[in-house]
């Protein structure tokens, strides 16, 4: 090549075209040089976290069929979710931070049971069948803008929940009574805003099989109020978690060793702090 030699110099003037590249340009390429590695155990105790969520969505689906079905009473629900908040309560006095949450979410309670009457006449002029199929892709919505991480951001939870909050709404105005429709938002309170903060406090105790004893617990309660309702399914719910929670990540370390990323010169460049 004539003229001076060429190097990798942003506003050199050189004899060659802008985009020319000397022979060195594809030995600085580089093959999945962030790849991560995974352990099939390690995935199998995380991916339960999913399953832990969609298990407490299906029990609260559940809880409002039997409230709908008078299979179970408002007042017993009602009791219930108080007495689980009340060990919530007494659990967290001891972190000041989730106490705040706590107060917060006694406080969104009460204001809850006052405006009971006015929220089961939000959407009565909806039809049923919209209400469910709207309530059914809010679950969905929830179940993937909820935060799964140990250290949830405010922004994602403030929105999963603000969803679920809104389908307890619509499925609320199905029922005949004001103290059913509390009993199912006091109950959706404690499923989709105290639980998940209960969980995420037990492990942070670090202990090995904390996630899997929890996803455990939750599969088989809602496992075990789905086989009272329909058998079918009850072995639908069981595939399904097989598949989540132990396919899935059989399938991601099958598929790992089929990344091909590629990192050269041109990629965007990476500006670093320099250390004074």
């Amino acid at each position: 090549m004539a003229g001076k030699k060429w190097h990798k110099v942003l506003y050199e003037k050189y004899d060659v075209p802008d985009n020319y590249v000397d022979d060195s340009f594809l030995t600085e390429m580089k093959k999945n040089l962030y790849l991560r590695s995974y352990k099939y155990r390690t995935l199998v105790i995380t991916t339960g976290r999913i399953s832990q969520q969609m298990n407490s969505v299906l029990v609260f689906v559940i809880s409002f069929v039997y409230l709908q079905g008078t299979h179970i009473s408002a007042i017993s629900l009602t009791l219930f979710t108080a007495a689980a908040m009340l060990l919530s309560f007494l659990f967290s006095s001891w972190y000041p931070s989730d106490s705040r949450d706590m107060k917060a979410v006694v406080v969104f309670c009460l204001a809850s049971f006052a405006l009971s009457p006015v929220l089961m006449s939000l959407t009565n002029e909806i039809s049923t069948d919209t209400i469910y199929a709207m309530v059914s892709l809010m679950f969905l919505v929830h179940l993937y803008t909820f935060d799964y991480s140990d250290c949830p951001s405010d922004m994602s939870g403030a929105t999963s929940f603000n969803i679920i909050i809104f389908a307890t709404v619509c499925l609320a105005s199905r029922l005949d009574s004001i103290i059913s429709a509390f009993s199912l938002i006091f109950f959706s309170i404690l499923m989709f805003a105290v639980v998940p903060k209960a969980r995420q406090r037990v492990r942070s105790y670090s202990l090995i099989y904390t996630d899997c004893f929890i996803t455990c617990s939750f599969f088989v309660i809602s496992l075990g109020l789905l086989a009272t309702n329909s058998l079918t399914l009850a072995v639908l719910h069981v595939l399904m978690f097989i598949f989540i929670t132990f396919a899935c990540p059989y399938l991601l370390l099958c598929l790992q060793p089929l990344k091909n990323n590629i990192h050269g010169p041109w990629d965007e460049a990476v500006v670093h702090k320099s250390v004074s």
